[in-house]
């Protein structure tokens, strides 16, 4: 796999797997042993919050190894090491917060 992935790399600036779930199958982690970054995307009011809690933590743990805190910091990223809680509240207020532009702009939710 890293050869595989070291080759494409060479060819492409820009290099994105798309997996299956990361409870489902081992894809996801493999692939992310290898790569630079990974989005992991959960379906709001809809994975089930032991999946949501159990990723939090392997996160949590990802970001106290100083080889991850390195590439990080290569990057110039800052991460948001919230918990589940409080990335709920996060999402609440920026949704208040950016209601009166969406408002002001017309936009329109898709429901």
């Amino acid at each position: 796999m890293k050869h595989l992935i070291h080759e494409i790399r060479a060819k492409f600036a820009f290099v994105i797997f798309d997996s299956p779930p990361v409870m489902a199958v081992t894809d996801s982690i493999v692939l992310a042993a290898n790569a630079d970054g990974v989005v992991l995307c959960v379906h709001g009011g809809q994975t089930p919050r032991d999946i949501v809690q159990r990723l939090h933590d392997a996160i949590a743990k990802a970001l106290a190894d100083p080889d991850v805190q390195n590439g990080i910091k290569k990057l110039a990223a800052e991460p948001m090491p919230l918990t589940p809680e409080k990335f709920d509240d996060f999402i609440k207020r920026e949704i208040e917060s950016n209601a009166a532009v969406v408002a002001a702009a017309g936009i329109t939710p898709n429901r």
